[in-house]
């Protein structure tokens, strides 16, 4: 019968209902490695066994990842039964890099998932390794509805049939084709871009707002600047002297060169097609560190800004508004992360960027809004969400 799946369609199904078991809801993902057209090996993301879960009291943020969980790869090899040399996996969503390293450490040979390479990093890395080693990396589809599409289409209908656990259903709403996306899209994405100074809580909130976003049917895109356009960026602006008299001039070079990559590359197509792209800082960072803070002409950037996002503004940008003898306080209690240069600035530097992100914001109030980031994470992240549900919509 032509409504039979195929193999890779009949497993890439599986994790799909496996991904159901996910106890994470940033994202569902689960694993399912096959070898010789039987499953040895299944997994989703959820955390170690008898732990909490984030699904009942939240995710764990550190370094913009949430640290509660096991990826489905990992749990999919601890759950094999059997060895998983030159076994297939079949994966929902994107592989990030770590897993790709420990399917192809355990022999896989074949990686096919679902989805698109946005916010797993490192595809170019994960390209390369799997070709190095010969492994074949396929995506099967882009769009989540071509996986709905094997269930309405082949595996529920196959199942109405003769034989079919479902034959004597005659109600189509129950298992037929439904003509809804399973995701809201829009005509063109939002931009949202979260602003402030160190310390002031942008990374954990980027995070949660996305979740909120996804959580409401929308496609989400996280990333951040600087270095979402320029990956060695950071070397870079380590490498300038901090005594150049013409600091600022060299530092806004770098920075609008990855911006205007960041855009060109990711923000842009993502706005294209209709994915709300929520970015930790943006072009509001150059003017309040290199202008106001340093000193250099506010007009000067503000058309190199102009220049490098192609004249695209944030449709809202939320500046996260923490004074910097708070910034101090939390500086003295961070003893793990890495000290960035501007970091290491004094306090009559961290003074002017705030003041500089104040007054930005206060000259656009319909596209600004300022939220006092002495508030706990949760208060916080309440009116986060508020505030993107009444100028947005979302």
């Amino acid at each position: 019968m032509d409504n039979r799946p195929t193999w890779d369609e009949f497993f890439i199904a599986i994790a799909a209902a496996y991904s159901s078991r996910g106890t994470c809801d940033r994202l569902r993902t689960a694993c399912i490695l096959v070898k010789d057209k039987k499953i040895v090996g299944a997994g989703y993301n959820g955390s170690v066994a008898g732990l909490p879960i984030c699904d009942e009291i939240g995710h764990l943020m550190i370094d913009d990842h949430c640290l509660r969980t096991l990826h489905g790869e990992d749990n999919a090899i601890a759950n094999a039964v059997s060895s998983v040399q030159n076994a297939t996996a079949y994966i929902i969503c994107t592989p990030c890099l770590n897993c790709i390293k420990k399917l192809l450490q355990y022999g896989i040979t074949r990686i096919v998932y679902v989805g698109e390479y946005q916010n797993a990093g490192g595809k170019d890395l994960i390209e390369d390794f799997c070709r190095q080693k010969r492994v074949a990396l396929e995506q099967m589809f882009k769009d989540a509805r071509d996986v709905y599409d094997i269930f309405s289409k082949k595996i529920f209908r196959r199942l109405q049939g003769p034989g079919g656990i479902f034959q004597n259903l005659t109600t189509p709403q129950l298992i037929g084709r439904s003509e809804r996306n399973i995701m809201k899209t829009m005509k063109e994405g939002k931009l949202i871009i979260f602003e402030g100074g160190e310390k002031s809580g942008k990374s954990t909130q980027v995070e949660r707002l996305a979740g909120y976003i996804l959580g409401k049917g929308y496609q989400v895109f996280t990333t951040k600047e600087p270095g979402g356009g320029m990956h060695d960026l950071r070397k870079q602006i380590m490498d300038l002297d901090q005594n150049d008299p013409n600091l600022a001039e060299r530092e806004i070079e770098l920075f609008e060169k990855d911006r205007e990559i960041h855009y060109r590359e990711k923000i842009l197509p993502l706005l294209m097609a209709g994915v709300v792209v929520v970015c930790d800082r943006g072009p509001a960072t150059s003017i309040a560190y290199q202008g106001y803070a340093r000193g250099m002409d506010l007009e000067k950037i503000r058309k190199a800004n102009d220049n490098a996002t192609f004249g695209r503004k944030a449709d809202l940008t939320i500046l996260l508004d923490l004074p910097p003898h708070e910034y101090l306080k939390r500086m003295g209690k961070d003893h793990e992360s890495e000290v960035t240069r501007f970091e290491k600035e004094k306090l009559d530097f961290h003074e002017k960027v705030r003041e500089g992100f104040l007054t930005e914001a206060k000259k656009d109030p319909e596209k600004w809004v300022i939220i006092n980031a002495i508030l706990s994470k949760e208060d916080l992240t309440h009116a986060i969400q508020k505030s993107v549900g009444e100028k947005l919509g979302l």
